[in-house]
């Protein structure tokens, strides 16, 4: 899935209450070898990245990517914990890049409330 409008429509069929934030997307790859009919070999991963705010309350369970493949597993962390578990230095700097955009809508909302 390589565009926000394919992404949206899956998480409408997911019936997730999740919507999508504008202006920040990343896209980035990784490799590794795994062994497949025994032998090593390389896969190369591609992914995109969203920005997406849900209802604190809102359940949700991801067990499968967009492709139907299952995940080995998920939890939902603040800033500082999940930046321990990201073992990749391009994940880490995404990360922060996303971290720091959403602070400054944070501020930038701030400011705007305070000169009301």
């Amino acid at each position: 899935m390589r565009n926000r409008p394919q992404f949206e429509n899956y998480l409408k069929k997911l019936a997730l209450n999740i919507k999508l934030i504008d202006g920040w997307r990343q896209e980035t790859n990784f490799f590794f070898k795994e062994d497949r009919q025994g032998k090593k070999e390389l896969i190369k991963k591609d992914f995109i990245l969203f920005l997406a705010k849900m209802p604190k309350d809102e359940k949700v369970d991801i067990t499968r990517d967009c492709d139907g493949n299952r995940h080995n597993g998920y939890a939902w962390l603040d800033y500082k914990t999940a930046d321990k578990y990201l073992k990749f230095k391009s994940i880490r700097g995404i990360f922060a890049e996303a971290n720091s955009f959403i602070l400054d809508k944070i501020r930038n909302y701030q400011r705007s409330k305070d000169s009301r």
